[in-house]
C-alpha cells in the first residue's frame, strides 16, 4: 500500500465525514477501534480512530482531523504499518528521510527520561499548517512517522 503525504495533508483539518478522510480510512482492511479521551477540555478532547492491525491511528480534536500516525515498527498496541508514505517505509534509513524530504527543522538524540522512559531518536519538519515527526529505531530505520496540524 502507498499514501501520499499530500493525501495526509489534505485530510488535515478535514471532518470525521469528510471526503478526504473517507479516502484514507479505504486504505485500511481493518475496522477502526473509536475512542474518546476523559479529557473535561473541548479543545484538547480528542476521537481517536484506531486501525491496530494495520498500525495507523486518526485523532480528531473539534470535530476536525488533527494528526495521524503511522506506526512501522509496531508496538504493544499496533501491529505495523507495512505500508509506504510516499517512497518512505520501514527499511527507509535516517539518509533516505533526509534524501527524500531535506534537513530537518528539528532533531533530537535517543536517550532515557526519568518520567517517560526511552525516547528514539527523531526529526521534525515544519510546514506552513502542519508538520511530520519521525522517529527512529535503534538500527535507524523509520520506527513511526506522525503528520499532525500546527
Amino acid at each position: 500500500m502507498r499514501i501520499s503525504i499530500s493525501e495526509c495533508i489534505s485530510a488535515l483539518g478535514g471532518a470525521e465525514d469528510g471526503i478526504y478522510f473517507k479516502q484514507l480510512r479505504s486504505f485500511f482492511s481493518d475496522v477502526p477501534e473509536v475512542t474518546e479521551d476523559l479529557s473535561s477540555d473541548d479543545i484538547g478532547k480528542t476521537r481517536y480512530y484506531q486501525f491496530r492491525k494495520s498500525g495507523v491511528e486518526f485523532g480528531f480534536r473539534g470535530g476536525s482531523l488533527n494528526h495521524i500516525h503511522f506506526y512501522f515498527l509496531g508496538n504493544e498496541e499496533y501491529s505495523a504499518y507495512k505500508g509506504y508514505l510516499d517512497d518512505l517505509g520501514s527499511e527507509s534509513d535516517e539518509n533516505f528521510v533526509f534524501e527524500k524530504l531535506g534537513c530537518p527543522l528539528e532533531f533530537g538524540a535517543a536517550r532515557k527520561d526519568l518520567l517517560l522512559g526511552e525516547i528514539r531518536k527523531w526529526v521534525r519538519y515544519d510546514k506552513d499548517s502542519f508538520a511530520i515527526h519521525i522517529e527512529f529505531s535503534n538500527d535507524n530505520h523509520i520506527a513511526q512517522m506522525s503528520i499532525f496540524r500546527t
